[in-house]
């Protein structure tokens, strides 16, 4: 991951030397990092790489998120993207939204002349110009949720057909981790493969679980994994 922003920041400095024309610039460089979260292991990498490669090509990185990946923390978030293109110092901004909406921001980052790269989830949903022809994006940096299920899905069925597991009938309960696209595409792509792989294995209805919680132990209080196996005892 690390070595991942890494790169990404690179193109990111390069790109943004470019658009400001190549002029020199004697004050602050700055890529503002702004991320779905802070505390997160996963974020916590990706402020590591971003910062390292700050380092190293002579940028001061800053880094923010909200507490929380919920779409309550949107305002929150809003606030950041508006202060980044509010300070003189920022050339770039790598940004990671929670949910879509953004237009404004995004046309104020493009007339700045301003590039910005999209990270870990689209801003733009399904290609829609949502800004009007003026799209400050560079390129993105994301996983394909679909695919990376897909795998998931390939390496279970092994187990399953290892252990002589999968024999018709065989019933797969599928706890999706949130309600956003991510989890959405993330649920189906492993449905999906696990339907090609073993069209004769019965398949639960998809069992929802609102992860916006504080932590998994309240999940488990609330007995959501008890009513998953008294709706399919089989």
């Amino acid at each position: 991951m690390k070595k991942l922003i890494a790169l990404l920041l690179a193109l990111v400095m390069v790109m943004s030397l470019a658009a400001c024309g190549g002029a020199k610039d004697s004050g602050e460089k700055t890529i503002a990092v702004i991320a779905k979260g802070e505390t997160h292991a996963f974020w916590q990498a990706v402020k590591a790489g971003a910062e390292a490669a700050g380092a190293e090509k002579g940028y001061k990185v800053t880094f923010r998120g909200p507490t929380s990946e919920s779409e309550s923390e949107v305002p929150a978030q809003r606030e950041m993207v508006q202060a980044a293109l509010n300070d003189k110092s920022v050339k770039a901004i790598v940004l990671a939204t929670i949910g879509l909406g953004f237009a404004d921001e995004l046309t104020a980052a493009y007339d700045k002349g301003l590039p910005v790269v999209e990270f870990d989830s689209g801003l733009y949903s399904g290609g829609a110009d949502i800004t009007e022809g003026k799209d400050p994006t560079i390129g993105s940096v994301a996983t394909d949720n679909k695919a990376a299920a897909a795998v998931v899905a390939e390496n279970f069925y092994a187990y399953l057909k290892t252990n002589g597991l999968a024999v018709n009938g065989y019933k797969v309960g599928i706890i999706q981790h949130d309600s956003t696209s991510t989890g959405i595409d993330r649920a189906e792509g492993f449905i999906e493969k696990i339907e090609e792989l073993a069209k004769d294995m019965g398949l639960t209805n998809v069992f929802y679980i609102d992860m916006d919680v504080a932590n998994m132990e309240e999940i488990f209080g609330a007995g959501e994994i008890d009513r998953l196996f008294i709706n399919f005892p089989d």
